[in-house]
């Protein structure tokens, strides 16, 4: 079969596409995720939101856990996924920013050349290089 998932959230051609294909059982999921929206948009919303949610977490664990690499920061809210070697923005201007996350949650990115790092690290990485021991640190 042809039919791939890559337009499934733009509703009525998305469906169509399905139908076309005969994938009835795609079009039919697609239909009721439409209708679900439409009903109680939300709670799709939200539903959605935790669906990103557990991937970033499923992500984070195949990177070494939920936990900065480099200062052992662990709140969810500042953590981000590092390229270690630069290139995030080539692969973001391909891909949508929670693709990332889905690909390495099941298996179909490898995590090298990745990192964890809190948004505090990534800006040190990009001001002083990669390697953390090489970073200035603050003398108290």
């Amino acid at each position: 079969m042809e039919f791939t998932l890559r337009a499934r959230h733009a509703g009525r051609r998305a469906y169509k596409e399905a139908k076309d294909a005969g994938a009835p059982r795609i079009a039919a999921k697609i239909a009721g995720n439409c209708a679900k929206q439409r009903a109680n948009p939300r709670a799709a919303s939200q539903s959605n939101l935790e669906s990103k949610r557990r991937l970033r977490a499923a992500a984070f664990v195949r990177l070494g856990g939920a936990e900065c690499d480099a200062c052992g920061e662990s709140d969810d809210a500042a953590l981000s996924i590092d390229h270690i070697w630069g290139g995030g923005h080539l692969e973001r201007a391909f891909k949508q920013s929670h693709m990332l996350y889905s690909d390495l949650a099941n298996g179909r990115r490898v995590p090298d050349g990745l990192r964890v790092l809190c948004m505090s690290c990534q800006f040190k990485a990009k001001k002083y290089g990669p390697f953390v021991s090489l970073w200035p640190r603050r003398v108290s």
